[in-house]
């Protein structure tokens, strides 16, 4: 998450994958427990899929395999610096400080996200060939994924466990550290 996009390329699971499959080279990690959130979650079962070597176990929090229209739309209207700074002006000032270009990362995630009712069809029948142990965990009050994609993304993983939090949302930072 802290490396700088792709100056020209259109971001993709495939380079997603391949950033963090060059992470672990990086510091000669042969296999690892991956974590992803989010979205992340779909670059983690991409990855799982494309090197299962390389993944030891999967953890999955808030993630869905399968986009639908009606959520591509709702990440749009989230997807720029204005509406960041709205909702959330210190991480809005962070990603301001990091990126050089934030408009343009915002255009690419933007692009992106279009792409992802396409890619869920291919990630969706890749699932059954994923047998690393993975956790699904989700939450019950999140407006963009809901419980029944945590249950479907859990239902197609042949190895996949199901953990559900109560009373919360999708924001990671704010999921209580004492539960």
């Amino acid at each position: 998450g802290e490396s700088a996009a792709p100056p020209n390329a259109p971001l993709s699971l495939d380079v997603f994958a391949e950033d963090a499959r060059r992470a672990l080279d990086a510091v000669d990690c042969p296999r690892a427990h991956v974590f992803g959130f989010s979205l992340g979650g779909a670059a983690g079962l991409h990855l799982a899929h494309q090197t299962p070597d390389r993944v030891e176990r999967l953890a999955l929090f808030q993630s869905a395999a399968q986009w639908r229209p009606a959520q591509v739309t709702q990440m749009q209207t989230r997807l720029s610096l204005d509406a960041l700074r709205a909702h959330s002006p210190d991480r809005a000032d962070r990603l301001q400080a990091r990126h050089a270009h934030p408009e343009r990362l915002f255009r690419q995630l933007r692009a992106f996200v279009e792409t992802l009712p396409a890619a869920s069809d291919a990630l969706m029948n890749a699932l059954p060939e994923i047998s690393t142990p993975t956790l699904v965990g989700a939450v019950d009050r999140d407006p963009l994924f809901d419980l029944d994609d945590a249950r479907a993304l859990h239902a197609h993983l042949p190895n996949a466990r199901l953990a559900v939090l109560p009373g919360e949302r999708h924001s990671l930072a704010q999921v209580p550290l004492d539960s």
